[in-house]
């Protein structure tokens, strides 16, 4: 069955939005670890759940960062090879974490948000639930044109906020 894409949109710098992503991604990965270990036998054991957290905020995203996790490609790479998108580059681009969390980083210069399109958002997406349960995806705080067809994919979208008359607009 198709995976599940949680979505987080920032509604304000600081938030925490990168780090509430990356937590959520390591909970559903244990919370599945968890729960093989309560099985007896081994022909019980339920297959290991993938996580990923994609970094989607092109202009200032941290996921890489905060997870000390090397930049060697990012979200860009696949951009540029958009017409050979398929699980293969998909799977060689993204990075992995120690705990076994997969990491779509987002690229290390400052890129447009009109380099990137719904068309490639959505390919991406579609190629995204069948090679992962779930799938988390980091917001930048602005409106993209590529914005809707992200939601539209997304299963939950989470508005990550401070309580601040700021944040609260924003959402």
């Amino acid at each position: 069955k198709p995976g599940k894409i949680i979505t987080l949109v920032k509604c304000g710098g600081g938030v925490g939005a990168t780090t509430l992503a990356t937590n959520i991604g390591y909970h559903l990965m244990r919370g599945k670890e968890q729960k093989r270990t309560a099985f007896k036998r081994k022909a019980d054991i339920a297959p290991e759940c993938r996580v990923a957290v994609f970094d989607f905020d092109i202009q200032f995203g941290t996921v890489n960062l905060s997870l000390n996790v090397d930049r060697k490609t990012d979200i860009l790479d696949v951009r540029r090879a958009e017409d050979r998108l398929d699980a293969s580059l998909l799977n060689a681009t993204i990075r992995s974490h120690e705990t076994g969390l997969k990491i779509l980083p987002s690229p290390e210069d400052i890129v447009p948000f009109d380099a990137f399109s719904s068309d490639f958002f959505s390919e991406l997406l579609a190629i995204s639930k069948a090679m992962f349960d779930y799938v988390i995806i980091d917001m930048p705080q602005g409106w993209t044109d590529w914005t809707q067809t992200i939601f539209a994919s997304s299963n939950l979208i989470v508005p990550v906020l401070t309580p601040s008359v700021e944040n609260v607009q924003n959402a």
